[in-house]
């Protein structure tokens, strides 16, 4: 019992090895979650036309005109009639793809942080499976935004066959916020995964220090 008491007490009072990566790693996908949603609500490339700049989000796209009035008109997309992928059947497939996997990327990362928060903030306590399944689940977020440029840069490189807006130019003429937002996503859940094996690979060689060391001696007292 006095020995567990004593382990609590420097625990209290020391800072576990892994515990600073895990709150950078916390940090990391938090700030990425929050790029990740932002994105979605943002344009990811543009177009030079006649009428003037087109801006192309993943829901909607808006045409700045280039007259005195500067009036900036958008519309929802609606990929089954006139539409900025046109009647091309691989434009589409990306184009969906990318939205699927933009709304994956971002609830990955939500489940991501909270179990990255638990793993911090029971350092001391975390399980295998609770850092096991930390990890996997970082993994998975990064493959979902890999994933999400990708197909955009797939889309937006290609000639999409059909109808087009007057003003949509395919392949599109460059990138926008949205899209840079995504890669900047891919990398902080990059950084984070990096956080997270430094800290499971400490925490790992401090239960294998611990289990070496020898147990402090038992001191029995006769009873008078």
């Amino acid at each position: 019992f006095f020995s567990n008491c004593h382990k609590v007490d420097q625990q209290k009072g020391m800072q576990h090895p892994a515990g600073k990566f895990y709150v950078q790693a916390v940090v990391m996908l938090g700030s990425a979650f929050f790029t990740s949603l932002a994105a979605i609500f943002v344009g990811w490339s543009v177009s030079y036309g006649t009428a003037g700049k087109t801006t192309v989000g993943l829901w909607t796209y808006c045409v700045d005109a280039m007259d005195a009035t500067h009036t900036t008109t958008c519309q929802n997309h609606d990929l089954t009639s006139i539409s900025v992928v046109g009647s091309d059947t691989k434009c589409q497939t990306y184009f969906r793809g990318t939205q699927v996997m933009a709304i994956v990327t971002t609830a990955a990362l939500l489940l991501n942080t909270i179990l990255a928060v638990l793993t911090a903030v029971k350092v001391w306590y975390a399980s295998k499976g609770l850092i096991i399944c930390t990890l996997i689940a970082t993994i998975i977020s990064l493959t979902a935004s890999l994933l999400t440029f990708i197909f955009w840069i797939v889309y937006a490189s290609s000639f999409c066959t059909g109808v087009l807006p007057t003003n949509v130019t395919s392949p599109l003429n460059g990138y926008a916020i949205g899209f840079i937002l995504e890669v900047v996503t891919t990398g902080l859940i990059l950084l984070s995964w990096l956080m997270l094996m430094s800290g499971a690979l400490l925490g790992r060689q401090k239960q294998v220090f611990e289990k070496t060391q020898p147990q402090d001696p038992v001191y029995y007292g006769v009873i008078m």
